[in-house]
């Protein structure tokens, strides 16, 4: 969760997964921040970055990452994954762009079988 001043949206609160944050150039980026830990995962590695407008920052980096602690780091928040929230209620803003991995939801059996249906009971 990142303060929205720091990203110039004032009065919200601006929410983003970790596997959508990029890392960029510090002069590139749209936030800057010290690497706090390092955890190699084998497929990714997760690094925890420390803003003083942002709260469980984390980069979901894939394989192993060469940051370590104090080392300043960009990331980029892509504007199609930020999810904006009223920073005095904590509820989301309805913003159109928002639709939540609508691309990602299932909407039919992956094999197109249907499922079965249950049979009454015979004598």
């Amino acid at each position: 969760m990142i303060e929205g001043a720091a990203l110039g949206a004032a009065g919200r609160t601006i929410g983003i997964r970790p596997e959508h944050i990029v890392a960029v150039q510090p002069q590139q980026a749209d936030l800057a921040g010290r690497v706090r830990a390092v955890e190699y995962l084998g497929a990714q590695t997760h690094v925890v970055v420390d803003h003083p407008a942002a709260r469980g920052l984390i980069l979901c980096a894939p394989g192993h990452a060469q940051w370590q602690p104090g080392d300043e780091i960009g990331l980029g928040l892509p504007e199609e994954h930020r999810v904006l929230f009223d920073a005095g209620t904590g509820r989301l803003k309805e913003n159109p762009q928002q639709d939540y991995g609508a691309d990602h939801r299932q909407t039919a059996p992956r094999d197109s079988r249907k499922a079965l249906q249950p049979q009454p009971l015979q004598d």
